[in-house]
């Protein structure tokens, strides 16, 4: 008989491929992402913990240079039109399915982690919903920083409340 955990999983079967980096300038800083051939697999916002991992891989060619504009245009108070292909293979279903919802979170509105919840499809999960979040690789193209308490309190942030308070304040100056 199989234990639960001698199941093969999607996730434990993900090979990785050769990550790059690219730096990005912006009014905010140095943007640093990890990438692929067949996407994204990380973004640091400026001053980030663990930002400094991306500097063991090797530079390559950057496929989506007009992410850099979308960057400095959103800096500038506008939204980030376009979708870049995003690398959630090591995510479980249940995580892309919250992700997925999240990324279609409209500029300057906010949900709480339960409406999330209900919209994934998990009514009731609002704190397995914070704990996905917390593990975004994607701030800012999956807009995390969009989600918040049921109280309207913040909730937290990979890079720290004080950048959700100035990406939100902005938004909503704009919006």
């Amino acid at each position: 008989m199989k234990v639960e955990r001698d199941i093969p999983f999607p996730w434990r079967e993900f090979k990785m491929q050769q990550l790059f980096r690219h730096c990005m300038i912006t009014q905010k800083g140095w943007f640093q992402l990890l990438f692929h051939s067949q996407g994204i697999y990380r973004l640091f916002l400026p001053g980030e913990e663990g930002e400094k991992a991306v500097l063991p891989y090797p530079a390559g060619f950057f496929p989506w240079p007009e992410l850099e504009e979308d960057l400095v245009h959103y800096f500038n108070g506008g939204e980030i039109i376009r979708e870049y292909p995003l690398d959630l293979s090591a995510y479980t279903w249940f995580q892309q399915r919250v992700l997925q919802v999240v990324r279609r979170i409209g500029y300057g509105e906010v949900l709480s982690y339960g409406e999330v919840a209900d919209r994934a499809g998990f009514p009731g999960a609002g704190r397995a919903v914070g704990n996905v979040l917390a593990a975004n690789r994607f701030p800012l193209l999956i807009p995390c920083h969009r989600v918040i308490r049921t109280d309207g309190s913040m909730g937290g942030f990979s890079a720290g409340e004080s950048w959700k308070e100035s990406l939100l304040g902005m938004e909503r100056k704009i919006s």
